[in-house]
């Protein structure tokens, strides 16, 4: 393996086939790595600042499996923001564990999430004393930042564990100050590096600190990892740490500079982008105050050659990085100067505050007890079997194990799902 052997001429034309190879002598094996791979791992942890970590082909999904594998036992309750990634809830199915929900206070007048507050998750903790550990999503899909700092004071003060998910913060180790979640104290984290960083998709690492082991947290990840890991992205890796250690961190605040001028730039022209930290990398603008429907807000970038990261709640994400061109920074400006022009709707579309639904089973009875597919229409009060999304952000509007809700039949039509998989 592979079957190209390296030798199917459109891949080596692509200048593809050559690294695609499997875990051959003088490859190193991902899960079990002692040779370039370990020596690879070492390097990004070096960079990092952290006690260890371990590369993955798998996304930050892998290691979203991973750390609740390698941090919780079945059973356990883990106090996490309801903003949370789809892969948090099936990870819990799967390993038997029970998420408890807090929802983000909304952000602004647009009723848009933000980040948890140290103070909610005291609170939290007082009303759920018997949870395990935290898990925060930093940044959002907005680009909010959670107080990761104050929260991993609260969490260690009780024993209990921080776990981030920072999938869309593979760089903020890169900024000034550092705001990598593992610089600020949380135990496990997982990057997208292909997100954020210049590595193929898939390339994802998972920094773990002195309460693990390499061990532990690989043993963890090859439950359910693939035994093929793509040389490609692992190779991809390497030549993004050689640019990382020489170029990345002044090119990278180089990148943040021009986001932040085009946020002061929003803000002397009323054009309403989320307070608070935020994301260095990421600009949000409110296209609800311009009496803009999320479809409508699409083809207004579309317009303007500009390819957003994501549109939904009345927002538009933009997402930059140093390989942004100048043509790409020029149509932008265009369009936000355009934007500053353009009347301010009264009827703004606003959507309704997220309510929790009640959770009447574990998510892990729910996705393995008999179910039916039934029409959203008709699924209003019966208990969900699977977690159905909006993608992007894959933030869940129905967890297995919880009731549907009027408003969830609003959200799911509205985002195109018309079914819904209930228990029986």
């Amino acid at each position: 393996m592979p079957g190209h052997k390296g030798n199917f001429a459109p891949l080596l034309e692509a200048g593809l086939g050559r690294f695609d190879i499997t875990e051959v002598t003088g490859a190193d094996v991902l899960f079990q790595s002692s040779g370039v791979l370990r020596e690879l791992e070492e390097r990004i942890a070096a960079f990092y600042g952290v006690f260890g970590t371990a590369v993955s082909t798998g996304g930050s999904t892998l290691c979203i499996q991973a750390m609740l594998a390698a941090a919780f036992r079945k059973g356990d309750r883990i106090l996490a923001a309801r903003n949370a990634h789809t892969a948090f809830v099936n990870a819990c199915a799967l390993l038997q564990l029970e998420p408890v929900w807090v929802c983000p206070a909304p952000l602004d007048h647009a009723r848009v999430g933000g980040a948890l507050t140290p103070e909610q998750i005291t609170l939290s903790l007082h009303e759920h004393p018997e949870v395990r550990g935290v898990y925060l999503t930093s940044p959002d899909y907005l680009g909010c930042l959670t107080d990761i700092a104050a929260i991993a004071e609260i969490c260690h003060a009780r024993g209990l564990l921080l776990v981030a998910d920072n999938a869309h913060g593979a760089a903020l180790k890169l900024h000034d100050p550092d705001r990598h979640p593992m610089t600020l104290g949380a135990d496990l984290c997982c990057d997208s590096a292909h997100k954020t960083l210049p590595v193929l998709t898939g390339g994802a690492f998972l920094h773990y600190s002195s309460r693990f082991d390499a061990e532990q947290i690989k043993a963890a990840m090859a439950l359910f990892g693939s035994t093929s890991p793509s040389y490609l992205i692992l190779r991809s890796v390497g030549l993004c740490m050689d640019w990382l250690e020489s170029n990345g961190a002044a090119a990278y605040r180089e990148t943040a500079a021009q986001i932040s001028r085009l946020k002061e730039y929003c803000a002397s022209k009323g054009i309403c982008v989320p307070g608070g930290a935020s994301d260095p990398l990421r600009l949000s603008v409110c296209m609800a105050d311009f009496g803009m429907t999320d479809s409508a807000a699409l083809t207004y970038f579309h317009s303007h050659q500009i390819e957003p990261e994501y549109i939904g709640g009345g927002y538009a994400v933009l997402m930059a990085s140093p390989f942004n061109r100048s043509v790409d920074w020029q149509r932008l400006e265009k369009a936000l100067e355009e934007l500053a022009a353009m009347p301010r709707s009264e009827s703004a579309p606003v959507p309704l505050a997220f309510e929790l639904p009640e959770a009447v089973m574990p998510p892990h009875e729910a996705v393995f007890a008999d179910s039916e597919t039934v029409p959203i229409d008709s699924a209003v009060g019966k208990v969900a079997a699977q977690t159905v999304i909006t993608c992007p952000p894959g933030v869940p509007v129905v967890v297995p194990g919880e009731k549907i809700t009027p408003q969830a039949e609003i959200i799911l039509k509205n985002s195109g799902n018309f079914v819904v998989k209930v228990v029986k």
